[in-house]
């Protein structure tokens, strides 16, 4: 049986920059601005075209590393989400609007400055936009980590996330660099097929902690935790994140460097694909 250790819960006046990079921890916030309910989603956000990852019906139905990609990507109008959202469409197809840009919409325009003073109290920089995250009640977001520090504010339903520390990377088993699936989402679910192909992954469980995030919550969690994103089975979930700068630079050397190596070569490789796309459009 799985042993669970609750994720550290404080007061939004309990953080403080010492509590950087340390753990993950879950904040209680207060003062937070109203939170648009579903059916004032689309004035809230004020999007036209929004990008979806579609998992597809059959996700669950085989082991993650008999995967040959993570998902799919389709753009469609917000307006035609929402209705996958209201009819179970999106539930059936695990479609999730996924790091949706807000940066410049009403609602990001309202969760700004709660972003921005939970980034100054940790002395630290954006390193994204603030990101939307809408889905159906019992989506999983498999376990992955990300390179840099994230802040997770729940605005509807509810989620539980479970973490893993950086140390326990190798029990998780991240896909391999010639995969592919990205080498920073892991191999396991934790199924007992799963145990018999990777047996040191119990070990892995062992480390786990647990957060149930609900509204007007938030999630910090520190470059290189794994974490496993589960919606609660009653309704729509909606989250907004924001990536952090990690500060001081020496933390990333908990992180799995083969991962991070990739992720970089990955964004380079991106930000030339698009400074190709520029200069076309520019005529150069």
């Amino acid at each position: 049986m799985m042993s669970r250790t609750s994720v550290l819960r404080i007061k939004r006046e309990d953080l403080t920059v010492e509590r950087r990079g340390k753990e993950p921890l879950l904040l209680v916030l207060s003062g937070m601005p109203p939170r648009p309910g579903t059916d004032e989603l689309a004035d809230a956000l004020g999007l036209k075209q929004v990008t979806v990852r579609i998992y597809g019906a059959n996700l669950h139905n085989r082991p993650k590393w008999e995967w040959e990609r993570y998902c799919e990507l389709a753009t469609m109008p917000l307006s035609e989400y929402l209705e996958m959202l209201r009819t179970g469409e999106a539930a059936r197809c695990h479609a999730y609007l996924a790091q949706q840009p807000i940066d410049e919409t009403p609602l990001g325009t309202t969760l700004a400055p709660v972003f921005e003073g939970l980034r100054r109290t940790f002395g630290t920089d954006a390193k994204s936009s603030m990101n939307l995250w809408l889905g159906p009640a019992g989506h999983v977001e498999p376990l992955h980590f990300d390179p840099f520090d994230g802040m997770l504010i729940q605005l509807l339903g509810r989620k539980t996330v479970r973490l893993f520390p950086p140390e326990v990377s190798s029990y998780l088993h991240p896909f391999p660099l010639w995969a592919k699936v990205r080498p920073w989402f892991s191999q396991v679910t934790f199924s007992d097929e799963d145990c018999l192909r990777f047996p040191d992954s119990r070990i892995a469980l062992s480390f786990v902690r647990e957060a149930e995030l609900g509204e007007g919550e938030a999630l910090y969690i520190p470059a290189g935790w794994w974490h496993e994103v589960r919606s609660f089975a009653q309704s729509p979930t909606l989250s907004i994140n924001q990536f952090w700068g990690v500060r001081p630079l020496r933390r990333l050397l908990r992180v799995d460097h083969g991962a991070i190596l990739y992720a970089s070569f990955a964004m380079k490789r991106s930000l030339s694909a698009l400074a190709r796309w520029v200069r076309s459009r520019l005529g150069h």
